[in-house]
């Protein structure tokens, strides 16, 4: 298994997990340097690729592969994304954290082992809350959208997203 991709709940701890794999198995992380990297390629604002590249992740990849869906810009990000994902798994064994990656590696019959973390909402709420620097009460809505937006539960319908699931 050469590359191992990282989806999870917002909140729930995923990049510091993903940091310590990659450092225990000496590959390398992609996670923000594939907004970067599409930023890049697609001349488009990386704020706007990260807020759009999000929504589009889990629901609508799948979506687009069993229905047609007009080509708009968050296709022209998407197809962008995709381009880069491929194009780091190609370099070799790596962590890929969130970007839909599971999805795109597995419709371009790559072999991954997918990882899905999730945790508790109080759980999620102190974490948010502590790198937000704001209350856990407040916290709370944040991680409701960003469930909202990220398809919680996704895992249970497709099974090669989340092989392996960990609650934290």
């Amino acid at each position: 298994m050469k590359i191992i991709t990282i989806s999870r709940q917002y909140g729930a701890g995923g990049r510091e997990i993903g940091l310590a794999v990659g450092k225990e198995l000496g590959v390398t992380l992609y996670d923000r340097d594939i907004i970067a990297a599409t930023a890049k390629a697609s001349s488009i604002d990386a704020s706007q690729i990260e807020r759009e590249g999000e929504e589009i992740s889990a629901t609508e990849s799948i979506l687009r592969n069993i229905t047609p869906i007009s080509y708009d810009q968050k296709d022209y990000i998407y197809e962008t994304q995709r381009s880069v994902i491929l194009d780091l798994a190609a370099k070799g064994p790596c962590v890929i954290l969130g970007r839909c990656a599971d999805v795109v590696l597995h419709d371009a019959g790559i072999e991954t082992l997918n990882v899905y973390i999730y945790s508790g909402e109080a759980h999620r709420a102190e974490r948010i809350s502590g790198y937000l620097n704001t209350t856990d009460t407040a916290a709370v809505p944040l991680l409701h959208r960003a469930d909202d937006l990220g398809g919680v539960g996704l895992s249970d319908l497709f099974p090669y997203i989340g092989n392996l699931r960990l609650k934290v």
